[in-house]
């Protein structure tokens, strides 16, 4: 009799610390998943801040290099215009973390279809590029503050 009791209660202990144990790997999955979460948020405002710094970056470089009218004459035009373009490109990969994606969309592909023909672009496309880099550089920044204030905002 005695070894029937005392294998019912390891059993018993045994359902017990089972169960205890299923309910902590539960509480730790729901921590795992809200720290992933955070993780990849984080990444995901750091990504949006390096496009915003090489944008800034490419423009005033492509800005620099394109002041004078005829800033095209006697030089392959190539080296200024493909890192911007790059950089135009690059915002592919990243409109899905925008709340305005659909407006900087826009914008981006306006400016890339500029670019791409900035040695025949007339004072006024010039004047709609330096208008263009201004508002996209707005809008990262905006968007950069709001990511910003998200990840802040999931610590608390």
């Amino acid at each position: 009799m005695n070894i029937d009791k005392l294998n019912m209660l390891i059993t018993l202990i045994s359902i017990v610390v089972t169960i205890i144990s299923m309910v902590r790997a539960c509480k730790l999955s729901k921590s795992n998943k809200q720290y992933k979460r955070e993780i990849l948020q984080l990444r995901s405002t750091f990504d949006l801040v390096a496009l915003l710094n090489n944008f800034q970056v490419e423009s005033d470089h492509f800005q620099d290099r394109t002041r004078g009218k005829d800033w095209h004459r006697g030089i392959d035009s190539t080296p200024v215009i493909s890192p911007f373009r790059k950089v135009l490109s690059s915002f592919g990969s990243l409109y899905h973390l925008m709340e305005n994606k659909t407006v900087i969309k826009d914008k981006v592909n306006e400016l890339n279809v500029i670019v791409q023909t900035y040695e025949n672009a007339t004072c006024h496309k010039r004047e709609k590029v330096t208008v263009l880099i201004l508002e996209i550089t707005n809008m990262l920044q905006e968007e950069v503050y709001k990511n910003t204030k998200k990840v802040i905002n999931s610590k608390d």
